[in-house]
Protein backbone atom coordinates (compact mmCIF):
# COMPACT_ATOMS: atom_id res chain seq x y z
CA UNK A 1 0.00 0.00 0.00
CA UNK A 2 1.40 3.31 -0.79
CA UNK A 3 0.05 4.23 2.68
CA UNK A 4 3.69 1.87 4.25
CA UNK A 5 5.88 4.03 2.71
CA UNK A 6 5.45 7.44 4.55
CA UNK A 7 8.12 9.27 6.08
CA UNK A 8 8.44 7.63 9.78
CA UNK A 9 8.39 11.43 11.08
CA UNK A 10 5.07 11.69 10.16
CA UNK A 11 1.93 10.49 12.66
CA UNK A 12 -0.09 8.00 11.00
CA UNK A 13 -3.76 8.11 11.24
CA UNK A 14 -6.67 6.50 10.18
CA UNK A 15 -9.90 8.02 10.30
CA UNK A 16 -12.70 5.27 10.62
CA UNK A 17 -16.80 6.40 9.72
CA UNK A 18 -19.32 4.46 8.73
CA UNK A 19 -20.19 5.98 5.12
CA UNK A 20 -19.77 9.42 3.53
CA UNK A 21 -23.62 9.95 3.36
CA UNK A 22 -24.76 13.05 4.80
CA UNK A 23 -24.16 14.04 8.16
CA UNK A 24 -22.42 16.50 11.02
CA UNK A 25 -20.16 13.90 11.43
CA UNK A 26 -19.07 13.12 8.03
CA UNK A 27 -18.41 16.88 7.88
CA UNK A 28 -16.33 16.59 10.47
CA UNK A 29 -14.29 14.54 8.92
CA UNK A 30 -14.31 15.67 5.54
CA UNK A 31 -13.43 19.22 6.69
CA UNK A 32 -10.16 17.86 9.23
CA UNK A 33 -8.65 15.41 6.00
CA UNK A 34 -9.23 18.62 4.06
CA UNK A 35 -7.16 20.72 6.17
CA UNK A 36 -4.68 18.57 8.41
CA UNK A 37 -1.10 19.76 7.92
CA UNK A 38 0.30 16.93 5.51
CA UNK A 39 3.82 17.64 6.07
CA UNK A 40 3.11 16.11 9.89
CA UNK A 41 0.54 13.65 9.39
CA UNK A 42 0.05 10.75 7.11
CA UNK A 43 -3.59 9.89 6.97
CA UNK A 44 -5.83 7.59 5.62
CA UNK A 45 -9.87 6.92 5.83
CA UNK A 46 -11.56 3.58 6.19
CA UNK A 47 -15.04 3.27 5.74
CA UNK A 48 -17.55 0.00 7.03
CA UNK A 49 -19.19 0.63 3.54
CA UNK A 50 -19.22 3.28 0.96
CA UNK A 51 -21.33 4.54 -1.70
CA UNK A 52 -19.97 5.86 -4.60
CA UNK A 53 -23.21 7.98 -4.65
CA UNK A 54 -22.43 9.43 -1.20
CA UNK A 55 -23.04 13.20 -0.93
CA UNK A 56 -19.37 13.68 0.65
CA UNK A 57 -17.44 11.50 -1.40
CA UNK A 58 -16.26 13.96 -4.10
CA UNK A 59 -15.14 16.27 -1.36
CA UNK A 60 -12.60 13.61 0.27
CA UNK A 61 -8.93 15.61 -0.86
CA UNK A 62 -7.65 13.15 -3.74
CA UNK A 63 -4.34 12.41 -1.76
CA UNK A 64 -6.53 10.70 1.03
CA UNK A 65 -6.74 6.94 0.69
CA UNK A 66 -10.38 5.33 0.83
CA UNK A 67 -10.15 1.77 2.00
CA UNK A 68 -13.92 0.48 2.15
CA UNK A 69 -14.39 -2.72 4.47
CA UNK A 70 -18.04 -3.42 3.03
CA UNK A 71 -19.54 -4.36 6.12
CA UNK A 72 -21.71 -3.59 8.78
CA UNK A 73 -20.24 -2.78 12.29
CA UNK A 74 -20.15 -6.19 14.06
CA UNK A 75 -18.35 -7.98 10.56
CA UNK A 76 -15.96 -5.63 10.34
CA UNK A 77 -14.00 -6.55 13.79
CA UNK A 78 -11.68 -8.97 11.97
CA UNK A 79 -10.96 -6.91 9.09
CA UNK A 80 -10.35 -3.47 11.61
CA UNK A 81 -8.09 -5.84 13.43
CA UNK A 82 -6.13 -7.04 10.12
CA UNK A 83 -5.89 -3.54 9.11
CA UNK A 84 -4.24 -2.38 11.98
CA UNK A 85 -1.68 -5.31 12.13
CA UNK A 86 -0.91 -4.05 8.54
CA UNK A 87 -0.59 -0.71 8.35
CA UNK A 88 0.58 -0.25 11.95
CA UNK A 89 -0.87 3.37 12.65
CA UNK A 90 0.03 5.71 15.48
CA UNK A 91 -3.25 6.86 15.71
CA UNK A 92 -7.17 5.92 15.30
CA UNK A 93 -9.18 8.21 15.00
CA UNK A 94 -13.35 7.18 15.11
CA UNK A 95 -16.70 9.06 15.63
CA UNK A 96 -19.96 7.74 15.72
CA UNK A 97 -21.09 5.07 18.28
CA UNK A 98 -21.34 1.72 16.43
CA UNK A 99 -17.93 2.72 14.54
CA UNK A 100 -16.18 3.41 17.60
CA UNK A 101 -17.26 0.35 18.96
CA UNK A 102 -15.81 -2.21 16.19
CA UNK A 103 -12.55 -0.13 16.45
CA UNK A 104 -12.23 -0.11 19.87
CA UNK A 105 -12.60 -4.26 19.92
CA UNK A 106 -10.37 -4.25 16.30
CA UNK A 107 -7.86 -2.53 18.43
CA UNK A 108 -7.98 -4.66 21.61
CA UNK A 109 -7.92 -7.82 19.21
CA UNK A 110 -4.81 -6.38 17.26
CA UNK A 111 -3.22 -5.85 20.78
CA UNK A 112 -4.30 -2.27 21.67
CA UNK A 113 -0.96 -1.55 18.70
CA UNK A 114 -2.35 2.14 18.38
CA UNK A 115 -3.85 5.48 20.14
CA UNK A 116 -7.40 5.06 20.41
CA UNK A 117 -9.03 8.16 19.92
CA UNK A 118 -13.14 8.23 20.29
CA UNK A 119 -15.24 10.86 19.48
CA UNK A 120 -19.12 11.47 20.77
CA UNK A 121 -21.08 13.21 18.30
CA UNK A 122 -24.34 13.75 20.43
CA UNK A 123 -25.94 13.86 24.02
CA UNK A 124 -26.90 10.01 25.28
CA UNK A 125 -29.00 9.60 28.43
CA UNK A 126 -30.07 5.95 29.36
CA UNK A 127 -33.75 5.78 29.62
CA UNK A 128 -33.78 8.69 26.83
CA UNK A 129 -31.97 7.86 23.88
CA UNK A 130 -29.81 5.34 24.99
CA UNK A 131 -30.79 1.84 27.01
CA UNK A 132 -28.72 0.53 29.85
CA UNK A 133 -26.73 -2.27 27.42
CA UNK A 134 -25.61 0.66 25.41
CA UNK A 135 -24.63 3.04 27.94
CA UNK A 136 -22.53 0.55 29.90
CA UNK A 137 -20.76 -0.06 26.98
CA UNK A 138 -20.35 3.23 25.86
CA UNK A 139 -19.20 3.62 29.46
CA UNK A 140 -16.15 0.62 28.70
CA UNK A 141 -15.21 1.84 25.17
CA UNK A 142 -15.03 5.24 26.26
CA UNK A 143 -12.96 4.75 29.64
CA UNK A 144 -10.50 2.42 27.74
CA UNK A 145 -9.61 4.78 24.82
CA UNK A 146 -6.77 6.96 25.10
CA UNK A 147 -8.09 10.54 24.84
CA UNK A 148 -12.27 11.32 23.93
CA UNK A 149 -13.52 14.12 22.30
CA UNK A 150 -16.83 16.11 22.85
CA UNK A 151 -18.36 17.97 20.50
CA UNK A 152 -19.69 20.50 23.38
CA UNK A 153 -19.27 21.87 26.49
CA UNK A 154 -22.30 19.90 27.63
CA UNK A 155 -21.67 16.87 25.65
CA UNK A 156 -18.19 16.51 27.21
CA UNK A 157 -19.36 16.77 30.91
CA UNK A 158 -22.36 14.97 30.27
CA UNK A 159 -19.63 12.19 29.46
CA UNK A 160 -17.35 12.52 32.44
CA UNK A 161 -19.99 12.42 35.06
CA UNK A 162 -22.31 9.71 33.38
CA UNK A 163 -18.94 7.85 32.36
CA UNK A 164 -16.61 8.30 35.40
CA UNK A 165 -13.99 9.24 32.47
CA UNK A 166 -10.66 10.96 33.74
CA UNK A 167 -11.41 14.89 32.61
CA UNK A 168 -7.37 14.90 32.15
CA UNK A 169 -8.29 12.72 29.08
CA UNK A 170 -11.06 14.44 28.03
CA UNK A 171 -11.14 17.17 25.38
CA UNK A 172 -14.12 20.06 23.98
CA UNK A 173 -13.29 20.35 20.41
CA UNK A 174 -16.22 22.12 18.62
CA UNK A 175 -17.57 21.14 14.78
CA UNK A 176 -15.12 22.36 12.32
CA UNK A 177 -17.09 25.00 10.00
CA UNK A 178 -14.90 25.40 6.44
CA UNK A 179 -16.23 29.57 6.44
CA UNK A 180 -15.13 30.50 2.96
CA UNK A 181 -16.73 26.61 1.11
CA UNK A 182 -19.85 27.45 2.77
CA UNK A 183 -20.04 31.06 1.81
CA UNK A 184 -19.04 29.85 -1.68
CA UNK A 185 -21.45 27.22 -1.94
CA UNK A 186 -24.21 29.73 -0.42
CA UNK A 187 -24.19 31.76 -3.25
CA UNK A 188 -25.20 28.97 -5.73
CA UNK A 189 -28.64 28.73 -7.19
CA UNK A 190 -31.26 26.58 -6.23
CA UNK A 191 -33.88 24.62 -7.43
CA UNK A 192 -36.59 25.54 -5.34
CA UNK A 193 -38.01 28.97 -4.39
CA UNK A 194 -39.92 30.62 -1.39
CA UNK A 195 -43.27 31.76 -2.28
CA UNK A 196 -44.00 33.96 1.06
CA UNK A 197 -42.76 37.01 2.89
CA UNK A 198 -41.30 35.26 5.99
CA UNK A 199 -39.39 32.74 5.13
CA UNK A 200 -37.99 29.82 7.49
CA UNK A 201 -35.43 27.04 6.81
CA UNK A 202 -34.85 23.52 9.18
CA UNK A 203 -32.48 20.99 8.18
CA UNK A 204 -31.96 18.03 9.34
CA UNK A 205 -33.23 13.88 9.46
CA UNK A 206 -36.78 13.77 9.85
CA UNK A 207 -36.37 11.81 13.04
CA UNK A 208 -37.61 11.92 16.60
CA UNK A 209 -34.21 13.56 18.11
CA UNK A 210 -34.91 16.87 15.22
CA UNK A 211 -38.86 16.87 16.94
CA UNK A 212 -40.40 18.23 13.83
CA UNK A 213 -44.14 17.98 15.07
CA UNK A 214 -43.02 20.70 17.14
CA UNK A 215 -42.47 23.06 13.75
CA UNK A 216 -46.02 21.99 12.37
CA UNK A 217 -47.91 22.62 15.61
CA UNK A 218 -46.44 26.39 16.20
CA UNK A 219 -46.88 27.03 12.54
CA UNK A 220 -50.47 25.55 13.05
CA UNK A 221 -50.73 28.03 15.98
CA UNK A 222 -49.48 30.85 13.86
CA UNK A 223 -52.14 30.54 11.05
CA UNK A 224 -55.00 30.17 13.42
CA UNK A 225 -53.78 33.61 14.84
CA UNK A 226 -54.18 35.01 11.14
CA UNK A 227 -51.16 34.80 10.06
CA UNK A 228 -50.62 33.48 6.89
CA UNK A 229 -47.77 35.07 4.84
CA UNK A 230 -44.91 32.50 6.08
CA UNK A 231 -43.07 29.34 4.64
CA UNK A 232 -41.07 26.39 6.03
CA UNK A 233 -38.61 24.63 3.89
CA UNK A 234 -37.59 21.39 6.01
CA UNK A 235 -34.75 19.99 4.21
CA UNK A 236 -33.87 16.02 5.07
CA UNK A 237 -35.53 12.92 4.66
CA UNK A 238 -36.06 10.37 7.12
CA UNK A 239 -38.50 8.19 8.39
CA UNK A 240 -41.39 10.41 9.82
CA UNK A 241 -41.70 12.06 6.63
CA UNK A 242 -45.52 9.84 6.67
CA UNK A 243 -46.18 11.52 9.63
CA UNK A 244 -45.04 15.34 8.96
CA UNK A 245 -47.08 15.53 5.82
CA UNK A 246 -50.17 13.78 7.49
CA UNK A 247 -49.62 16.65 10.50
CA UNK A 248 -48.97 19.39 7.38
CA UNK A 249 -52.51 18.59 5.87
CA UNK A 250 -54.42 17.64 9.41
CA UNK A 251 -53.50 21.25 10.20
CA UNK A 252 -54.01 23.39 6.47
CA UNK A 253 -50.48 24.04 5.71
CA UNK A 254 -49.46 22.71 2.45
CA UNK A 255 -49.27 26.38 1.47
CA UNK A 256 -46.64 27.07 4.57
CA UNK A 257 -44.28 23.92 4.79
CA UNK A 258 -42.94 21.89 2.25
CA UNK A 259 -40.95 19.12 2.63
CA UNK A 260 -38.14 18.98 0.24
CA UNK A 261 -35.99 16.33 0.79
CA UNK A 262 -32.27 16.00 1.10
CA UNK A 263 -30.15 18.85 -0.03
CA UNK A 264 -26.42 18.08 -1.28
CA UNK A 265 -26.02 21.75 -1.43
CA UNK A 266 -28.66 23.20 2.15
CA UNK A 267 -26.38 26.68 2.06
CA UNK A 268 -28.26 28.62 -0.64
CA UNK A 269 -31.94 28.17 0.88
CA UNK A 270 -30.15 28.65 4.36
CA UNK A 271 -28.92 32.27 2.65
CA UNK A 272 -32.45 32.83 1.38
CA UNK A 273 -34.45 32.37 4.40
CA UNK A 274 -35.04 35.03 7.38
CA UNK A 275 -34.79 32.68 10.14
CA UNK A 276 -33.04 29.16 11.03
CA UNK A 277 -35.27 26.95 12.90
CA UNK A 278 -33.51 24.37 15.13
CA UNK A 279 -36.50 22.18 17.26
CA UNK A 280 -34.63 19.20 18.48
CA UNK A 281 -35.00 17.55 21.67
CA UNK A 282 -31.23 16.96 22.42
CA UNK A 283 -28.10 17.62 20.47
CA UNK A 284 -24.53 16.93 20.38
CA UNK A 285 -23.64 20.43 18.89
CA UNK A 286 -25.81 21.40 16.22
CA UNK A 287 -23.95 22.39 12.91
CA UNK A 288 -26.28 23.09 11.09
CA UNK A 289 -26.86 26.00 13.29
CA UNK A 290 -23.40 27.45 12.85
CA UNK A 291 -23.98 26.61 9.24
CA UNK A 292 -26.69 29.40 8.91
CA UNK A 293 -24.89 32.03 11.06
CA UNK A 294 -22.00 31.35 8.21
CA UNK A 295 -24.80 32.29 5.35
CA UNK A 296 -25.94 35.47 7.38
CA UNK A 297 -29.12 33.78 8.88
CA UNK A 298 -30.09 34.37 12.69
CA UNK A 299 -31.26 31.15 14.43
CA UNK A 300 -33.97 30.59 16.35
CA UNK A 301 -33.17 26.63 18.73
CA UNK A 302 -35.25 24.86 21.13
CA UNK A 303 -32.86 25.14 24.65
CA UNK A 304 -32.21 21.41 24.06
CA UNK A 305 -29.25 19.61 25.73
CA UNK A 306 -26.52 20.35 25.04
CA UNK A 307 -25.37 22.42 21.78
CA UNK A 308 -27.95 25.46 21.00
CA UNK A 309 -27.07 27.68 24.50
CA UNK A 310 -23.37 27.13 23.86
CA UNK A 311 -23.38 28.21 20.27
CA UNK A 312 -25.44 31.52 20.63
CA UNK A 313 -24.05 32.31 23.91
CA UNK A 314 -26.87 32.34 25.99
CA UNK A 315 -28.89 34.23 23.07
CA UNK A 316 -26.41 36.87 22.42
CA UNK A 317 -25.95 35.40 18.82
CA UNK A 318 -29.56 34.15 18.16
CA UNK A 319 -32.85 32.98 20.11
CA UNK A 320 -33.59 30.13 22.24
CA UNK A 321 -36.97 29.03 23.46
CA UNK A 322 -38.20 26.16 25.93
CA UNK A 323 -37.08 22.42 24.88
CA UNK A 324 -40.38 20.80 23.47
CA UNK A 325 -42.47 23.99 24.02
CA UNK A 326 -44.34 24.77 20.86
CA UNK A 327 -46.07 27.65 22.20
CA UNK A 328 -43.03 29.31 22.98
CA UNK A 329 -41.85 28.54 19.33
CA UNK A 330 -45.10 30.16 18.06
CA UNK A 331 -44.85 33.31 20.42
CA UNK A 332 -41.39 33.43 19.32
CA UNK A 333 -42.07 33.19 15.75
CA UNK A 334 -44.88 35.83 15.79
CA UNK A 335 -42.42 38.54 18.21
CA UNK A 336 -40.46 37.53 15.07
CA UNK A 337 -42.38 38.22 12.12
CA UNK A 338 -43.85 41.56 13.87
CA UNK A 339 -40.47 42.83 14.46
CA UNK A 340 -38.16 42.14 11.33
CA UNK A 341 -35.73 44.84 12.89
CA UNK A 342 -34.33 42.28 14.97
CA UNK A 343 -33.89 39.89 12.61
CA UNK A 344 -31.84 42.25 10.64
CA UNK A 345 -29.39 43.29 14.13
CA UNK A 346 -29.21 39.63 15.12
CA UNK A 347 -27.89 39.17 11.42
CA UNK A 348 -25.44 41.90 11.33
CA UNK A 349 -23.91 40.48 15.06
CA UNK A 350 -23.39 37.01 13.49
CA UNK A 351 -19.95 37.81 12.05
CA UNK A 352 -18.38 38.33 15.32
CA UNK A 353 -19.31 34.85 16.43
CA UNK A 354 -18.80 32.21 13.31
CA UNK A 355 -14.55 32.70 13.67
CA UNK A 356 -14.78 30.49 16.94
CA UNK A 357 -15.58 27.84 14.78
CA UNK A 358 -13.02 28.54 12.30
CA UNK A 359 -12.05 24.64 10.17
CA UNK A 360 -8.51 26.32 10.79
CA UNK A 361 -8.49 26.72 14.41
CA UNK A 362 -10.09 23.59 14.99
CA UNK A 363 -8.12 21.77 13.03
CA UNK A 364 -4.86 22.49 15.09
CA UNK A 365 -6.79 21.73 17.89
CA UNK A 366 -7.28 17.70 16.47
CA UNK A 367 -3.29 18.58 15.70
CA UNK A 368 -1.75 18.96 19.05
CA UNK A 369 -4.09 16.22 20.76
CA UNK A 370 -2.65 13.92 18.13
CA UNK A 371 0.68 15.14 18.91
CA UNK A 372 0.72 15.24 22.63
CA UNK A 373 -0.59 11.78 22.51
CA UNK A 374 2.21 10.32 20.46
CA UNK A 375 4.73 12.12 22.62
CA UNK A 376 3.10 10.32 25.60
CA UNK A 377 4.14 7.03 24.09
CA UNK A 378 8.10 8.12 24.28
Amino acid sequence: MRFLSVQKSKIKIIFFLSNLAGGGAQRTIVNLLRNINRDSFSICLTLLNLNNNDPFLPLVPKDVKIINLKSRARNSIFKIRKLIKTIKPDILFSTLPQVNFAVWLGNKLAGNKAKLILRETNYREKGINTSLLYHNIYRKIYNDAHHVIGLSDGVTQHMIKSYGLNPAKVTRIYNPIDIEYIVGKSSESCELHFSKTFKMVSCGRLVKQKNYPLLVRALAILKEKGYQDFELFILGDGPQKLQLEEMICKYNLKDNIRLIGYQNNPYPYMKMADLFILSSLWEGFGHVIVESMVCGTPVLATDCPHGPREILEDGKYGWLVNNNDHYAMANKLEELILNPNKINDMANKLRNKINTFSVNEITKQYEDIFRILCRSET
